[in-house]
């Protein structure tokens, strides 16, 4: 059983799902293979400042001497912008097109992407960010990837952490708002990810305003970007230092937010029904789907309603043209006519002024947006 890109692990779940899996190793004969560039610590330990009681008895390396192979494996030099000040984001777009080449920015918000490519020649920036439905940005990442290589114009990519995770892109140089250093890290592993160049450059900097869940690993990351400490900040070593005081600092209970493990044992009373009712890695309680108008969405929608007999080929396929948006804001779109329930289908949403939906940037909310298109509202 192979687990790849452990730091996607949220931390308020760390407890159950490493019990969990544990159990299986223990007691079903399996093989747990733990696979990312950022490991956390996940033995057990019982010391004053961490416990984790949950934790394997042991874990063993596949690899020989992982810090020496990392040392002879590393392709990019990581720096902090002035010494980790808040620098605006006019003086962030200054630095990116002072580097002559293309840069991937990565930042914690959507409207920060937002403020920092405004600030960008249109021509040559991109935006990636969930407001994009998944059709859109598939389109994005391969113009991306198309013009990297084609180009000779740089290129100026500014995201939010979902090119993190499974997004294959290779650039020379990497600018990372101050967050957690495993965030920071996978952000580095889209620098020259191919080797091609004999080392890359990752920036790490601190934008004008930061959001509060990301303040506490990014202050705890502070410590690790010293300049004493930088040469070493991606050995493995280095993580299991981090996440041990991440997880210290979060506390035991954090680390099971949901109370799962009390439902697991005790006399064979297992409330597995509950305990799955609790799992939940997204919680999206807060949020809703809407499809948005782009590409085929509008046709794909007419399909539906057409042709009931076909209806979840549709519906799966408008799941590339959906986004998810905050509930309050959701019922503000419908209330004010930007958008409407599907007949028949109860929960569907369709945004239909299309003056919400931009080539650049996706979803733009209310006010966000300039001016209105008569001709973009659409029934």
């Amino acid at each position: 059983m192979i687990f790849d890109e452990a730091q996607c692990l949220p931390p308020e779940f760390l407890r159950p799902v490493v019990f969990a899996i544990r159990e299986l190793q223990q007691h079903y004969g399996v093989t747990p293979v733990m696979c990312t560039a950022t490991q956390p610590v996940l033995t057990q330990s019982a010391s004053f400042d961490f416990r984790f009681r949950e934790g394997f008895p042991s874990v063993t390396e596949i690899i020989r001497q992982p810090d020496s192979l990392s040392v002879r494996l590393k392709r990019v030099e990581v720096d902090v912008l002035q010494e980790l000040d808040p620098v605006p984001y006019d003086s962030v777009a200054d630095h990116l097109q002072w580097e002559k080449q293309s840069v991937l920015c990565v930042l914690n918000r959507k409207s920060d992407c937002r403020d920092l490519a405004g600030q960008l020649p249109d021509a040559q920036t991109l935006c990636l960010t969930t407001n994009l439905c998944a059709e859109h940005r598939s389109k994005v990442l391969a113009l991306i990837r198309k013009r990297l290589k084609d180009d000779p114009l740089p290129l100026y990519v500014i995201s939010t952490s979902l090119v993190e995770a499974g997004v294959d892109l290779d650039f020379p140089v990497v600018y990372r708002a101050l967050s957690g250093l495993d965030s920071i890290a996978q952000a580095a592993g889209r620098c020259n990810r191919e080797g091609r160049l004999s080392t890359g450059k990752t920036i790490v900097f601190v934008p004008p305003d930061q959001p509060r869940y990301v303040q506490s690993p990014a202050s705890l990351a502070r410590e690790y970007l010293r300049p004493d400490r930088l040469a070493n900040v991606f050995l493995p070593q280095t993580f299991q230092s981090y996440f041990g005081q991440r997880f210290f600092l979060l506390g035991s209970d954090a680390l099971d937010k949901s109370r799962i493990l009390e439902l697991l044992g005790g006399r064979m009373e297992y409330a597995f029904r509950t305990a799955a009712e609790r799992f939940r890695m997204i919680d999206d309680d807060w949020q809703r789907p809407i499809i948005v108008p782009y590409g085929e969405a509008q046709a794909t929608v007419d399909k539906l309603l057409d042709e009931k007999w076909n209806e979840r080929r549709h519906l799966r396929r408008l799941q590339r043209f959906t986004i998810s948006i905050p509930v309050c804001e959701h019922q503000m779109l419908l209330d004010a006519d930007h958008a409407h329930m599907l007949k028949d289908w109860p929960g569907i949403c369709v945004l239909h002024n299309k003056n919400l939906y931009s080539e650049r940037y996706g979803y733009l909310p209310p006010g966000k947006i300039d001016s209105y298109a008569p001709e973009a509202l659409i029934e």
